[in-house]
């Protein structure tokens, strides 16, 4: 039965991940000493990657705040507006503003904040090709979190993250290319991800279309 299952719904899942390409976006090597905090809202899809230290993020609609440590990976779907912080008590600067005045048109990398702890983050924002409406854009939450010492992730995460350092640090020619094309990589992968662990308890959605047969058949189609 699930073999009959898979063979209808795993092509359909290959396809919406097929679709998965951004177009060049914007990418950034922040390093922040405590206290400090930013607030970013973009209308694409935003992705933030801890490279060194810990922070707190709060999303626009979510009630819990998510405690990010060194490794893990989050995407930002819809590009909610959102907040990255020390604490949760730390007030937040509008991100942009900061990277306005630190001629980031000359290097993605930049320092702000107080004195204590750092943290260095990678962040970026990027438009798939196919538009922000499309349908596995909306079976999507509005955050997908991988934690780096997932054992699935704990391989792919620390290699792609290394590989787009070493662009950032570059700066050669195409570099923000090969950071886009890595870009699709990690999200493919955070995307596959949450379909291994929600689609057979999805209840509601874009989601439960999938797993349902007759729906998912006829998208299939």
């Amino acid at each position: 039965m699930k073999a009959d299952f898979d063979s209808w719904r795993n092509p359909l899942l290959d396809d919406f991940l097929r679709a998965i390409r951004f177009r060049s976006g914007l990418y950034f090597r922040p390093q922040f000493r405590a206290p400090w905090g930013i607030s970013v809202a973009r209308n694409c899809i935003v992705f933030h990657i801890v490279d060194q230290g810990n922070c707190w993020l709060e999303v626009n609609g979510m009630t819990e705040p998510m405690r990010l440590s060194e490794g893990d990976f989050v995407v930002v779907t819809r590009g909610d507006a959102h907040i990255m912080r020390d604490r949760l008590s730390t007030p937040a600067a509008d991100f942009f503003d900061l990277v306005k005045t630190h001629r980031f048109a000359e290097n993605p990398t930049f320092r702000a904040g107080g004195k204590e702890s750092i943290t260095t983050l990678v962040c970026g924002g990027a438009h798939l090709e196919t538009g922000a409406n499309n349908f596995l854009i909306g079976m999507l939450p509005p955050v997908l979190y991988v934690k780096r010492t997932e054992e699935a992730a704990r391989h792919w995460l620390g290699l792609t993250t290394e590989q787009i350092l070493a662009e950032l640090n570059s700066g050669g020619p195409g570099a923000k290319e090969v950071i886009t094309r890595l870009a699709d990589i990690l999200f493919i992968r955070a995307v596959r991800s949450y379909f291994d662990h929600n689609i057979e308890a999805a209840e509601s959605g874009r989601l439960l279309a999938v797993r349902d047969e007759q729906i998912g058949r006829a998208l299939a189609m």
